[in-house]
């Protein structure tokens, strides 16, 4: 193990250690430690840039219904990306999630990438929500797409998100 010497502002002089001298669990809990940082640690905000644009744009809508699903699936995707990025998975090169509402109250969630688009429509009735992937001919012109369930929810944003990983 290495030991450095970390000056502070007194101009004390302590030792430090260049590796950790614990192991750190898979999923961090809320606690200060000191050690050398690993950004594969540090969750996404609430409201980083990836999901900002979208978050705004829900926020302006007026259905409460179709706000707070959309609110949700915002969190969850949030969440599962935060979840990759600490198991070390790259995910900073992402493009920004945007969102639009619609006139008859509906809000579409829209990812798009170089070669295709993933999308969302959050409907004012919770069983006509949907998902969409749409590709070019580059990556096979797929066209798949499938309802929102409270049971297939988080399974169907894992898969959809195991997708954008392996082909960005």
């Amino acid at each position: 193990m290495t030991t450095y010497l970390q000056e502070t502002d007194s101009k004390m002089v302590f030792p430090f250690k260049k590796e950790a001298i614990y192991s750190l669990p898979i999923r961090p809990v809320d606690a200060t430690t000191g050690s050398d940082v690993k950004p594969q640690y540090i969750p996404l905000p609430r409201e980083s840039g990836l999901i900002k644009s979208a978050w705004v744009s829900i926020r302006q809508s007026e259905n409460i219904n179709t706000k707070d699903q959309a609110r949700d699936l915002l969190l969850l995707i949030q969440d599962i990306l935060s979840d990759l990025q600490q198991y070390g998975f790259n995910i900073g090169y992402l493009p920004k999630i945007y969102a639009f509402n619609i006139d008859d109250g509906s809000i579409l969630l829209e990812w798009i990438f170089k070669d295709y688009r993933l999308g969302f429509t959050v409907e004012p009735n919770p069983q006509d929500s949907g998902w969409y992937l749409v590709t070019t001919e580059k990556l096979s012109n797929i066209s798949a797409s499938g309802y929102i369930t409270k049971d297939n929810f988080r399974t169907d944003v894992l898969w959809l998100l195991n997708y954008i990983i392996s082909h960005t």
